[in-house]
């Protein structure tokens, strides 16, 4: 058995078709997408994953038009109303907060000078 070292990875990867090599891309990927993309494991999906659309752009990105299409349709589009109308009144019991008693002079521990600085 020939050592592992040996091989040339070159010349499979140059003998493998477009489509052996996105199904290795593939597979390494889901193996680890952070070591793949050479990405820390605390960046956004969209920046972990590997883009797999084959579709081109179907026109230039104007974010302009996008911004003036979304207000108009928001203007345009009726708010609801709300299922459980506000009417202010307050439910419950209200909170009184607790009042701290004073220990009496009898019963206060005082402690020696030595204890103090403890």
């Amino acid at each position: 058995m020939s050592d592992p070292r040996d091989i040339d990875e070159d010349a499979i990867l140059k003998g493998l078709s477009p489509e052996e090599l996105d199904q290795l891309e593939y597979e390494l990927q889901e193996m680890d997408p952070e070591v793949t993309l050479g990405l820390e494991c605390h960046a956004a999906a969209g920046f972990r994953q590997r883009d797999q659309t084959k579709k081109s752009p179907t026109g230039p990105y104007d974010r302009d038009a996008l911004m003036q299409h979304l207000e108009k349709s928001a203007m345009e589009h009726p708010d609801r109303d709300d299922l459980v109308p506000f009417t202010g009144e307050k439910k419950g019991k209200a909170f009184i907060p607790k009042t701290k008693k004073e220990i009496p002079a009898s019963e206060q521990i005082v402690l020696e000078p030595s204890w103090r600085r403890l």
